[in-house]
């Protein structure tokens, strides 16, 4: 049973005349007048009683008319809606976010995208970055926020960047650099670095901008997360470098400090792997990048 048949019939319902139903459809009459005796054939049921003054319903025509009106309504939704999917107006997107600055990389980008495509259906999760990283590795997400860096199996990720930062020197307020509002890298010489032991992901993102800057730490230490990092920063008086400015509300004697060296600017991304075919994913990098932000 063909749509277009039913098409056809509900035009010719609506006429109760071939000829004029015909030019409706663009057809011939003899084409229309065909189609309908096989949509008859395939329902096993006459849908009209013909005579050479007129066409009108059978009374199964009738029901048949109620049941091909909802039918085209309900087909006609579903076609568009497949069409949304593929294009990537429908679906589900699963998006990963830094706990610690959701509202800094989400708190405009979710409502302008959910205002463009409201039937896409979004599923967020909070993450530190090398859970972060390892939920998009394992497909658990569908995009995630991460530094740019060469980290083991980014080749199969593909890093969009929507935020260029300095990187920031948290220090405390008893710190000898505590006065200085930026800090260069010279500044750090004979400092102690603090590096995430558990975060692997975002210590190889700093290491990296380390590199670029030529800076060697004379002391490294590590501290196991970022939330036991106010703790080693006081116990050491050392610095932990940080992609953006991070604050710690409860620890009212830290500083967060701009390093100001251009080869220790960091790039935050919206990553996904590029084998996930999920079409709503340009559509949010889309939206994301025309409102990118670069943080002094």
């Amino acid at each position: 049973m063909k749509i277009e048949y039913i098409r056809e019939f509900l035009v010719l319902a609506e006429h109760r005349n071939y000829t004029l139903a015909a030019r409706k459809l663009f057809l011939a009459q003899s084409v229309l007048s065909r189609h309908i005796s096989a949509l008859e054939k395939d329902i096993g049921a006459e849908l009209f009683s013909r005579n050479t003054h007129s066409v009108r319903l059978t009374e199964f025509g009738e029901k048949a008319y109620r049941v091909f009106q909802k039918m085209t309504v309900a087909y006609d939704s579903l076609a568009k809606e497949a069409g949304e999917y593929r294009s990537g107006m429908s679906g589900m997107l699963k998006i990963g976010m830094l706990y610690y600055s959701i509202k800094r990389d989400f708190g405009d980008l979710l409502p302008r995208f959910q205002s463009e495509y409201p039937n896409i259906s979004v599923a967020t999760s909070p993450y530190q970055p090398h859970t972060m990283y390892e939920a998009l590795l394992d497909g658990k997400i569908d995009i995630g926020v991460l530094w740019v860096a060469d980290y083991p199996g980014s080749e199969q990720i593909d890093f969009n960047i929507i935020a260029t930062s300095n990187a920031y020197a948290l220090l405390s307020t008893k710190h000898r650099l505590a006065g200085n509002s930026s800090l260069y890298m010279g500044d750090l010489a004979d400092e102690t670095i603090i590096l995430l032991e558990e975060d692997t992901i975002f210590t190889r993102a700093v290491t990296e901008a380390l590199d670029r800057s030529g800076f060697t730490p004379v002391r490294t230490v590590y501290s196991a997360n970022i939330d036991t990092v106010p703790f080693t920063v006081k116990e050491t008086n050392g610095i932990h470098i940080i992609g953006g400015k991070v604050v710690f509300p409860q620890f009212d004697d830290l500083l967060a400090i701009p390093i100001k060296d251009k080869t220790m600017l960091m790039k935050r991304s919206l990553a996904f792997r590029k084998d996930n075919l999920n079409p709503a994913i340009p559509h949010f990098i889309k939206t994301a990048c025309s409102g990118s932000v670069s943080y002094g």
